[in-house]
């Protein structure tokens, strides 16, 4: 057998799909990159394990729509309930700083599910990973920040009431209802990041030989 048939059978690599040997073994979270080779040409080839939802157990639009229909109620609840003007979001510790925990997280999770969606329907091992495999750990943790911070509210209220003072003026408001409001917004947070926590590890995957 020659080189030509060689290389249309796929028996042997050609000159510019042949990967360079990296002495130095990348370790930890970049690892991947060895993963990822030069080729004479210049291009950058993934020769890694790629992996495919599988369409017999759920389908990638199946996935992303769970995922969004999930996500976008704890987005639009953690972003209202910065709108509150309620007395234990003033000045606060106990629930102003779990509250910033919160947002960042879910922020990481709108990034991760926003990288799933423009991804397409095959995902390098590297990015599954980065994703799928991180969900569950933020979304616990969001959840963890929201409750803190709906614990401590409820604690507020118990020990100060649903009153507040303004310093300037003297005039007192009670905000008995938007106080309420604030901590059912707290509970939609938890739900929906329980769920996706809950939904993300149970997606089905099929390893395939096809690139990306």
């Amino acid at each position: 057998m020659n080189e030509e048939e060689n290389i249309n059978n796929g028996s042997q690599a050609g000159p510019e799909e042949s990967p360079k040997e990296n002495p130095k073994k990348i370790k930890g979270r970049r690892a991947y990159l060895e993963d990822i080779h030069r080729t004479a040409d210049g291009r950058f080839i993934y020769t890694g394990p790629c992996f495919a939802y599988d369409e017999e157990v759920n389908t990638r639009g199946s996935v992303l729509l769970r995922l969004w229909l999930l996500l976008l109620p704890a987005v639009a609840a953690c972003v209202v309930s910065c709108c509150f003007n309620v007395p234990f979001m003033h000045n606060t510790w106990y629930t102003v700083g779990p509250y910033g925990f919160e947002f960042a997280l879910v922020g990481s999770v709108v990034w991760a599910v926003g990288r799933i969606t423009a991804n397409g329907s095959i995902l390098r091992e590297y990015v599954r990973r980065q994703t799928f495999g991180a969900l569950p750990r933020r979304c616990w943790l969001a959840a963890g920040f929201a409750a803190i911070g709906m614990i401590g509210g409820i604690v507020y209220m118990c020990v100060h009431g649903t009153s507040y003072t303004f310093i300037g003026t003297g005039e007192t408001v009670v905000q008995t209802f938007e106080c309420y409001a604030y901590l059912a917004l707290k509970a939609v947070v938890i739900a929906c990041c329980v769920l996706i926590a809950r939904y993300s590890p149970a997606v089905k995957w099929s390893e395939t030989a096809e690139k990306v």
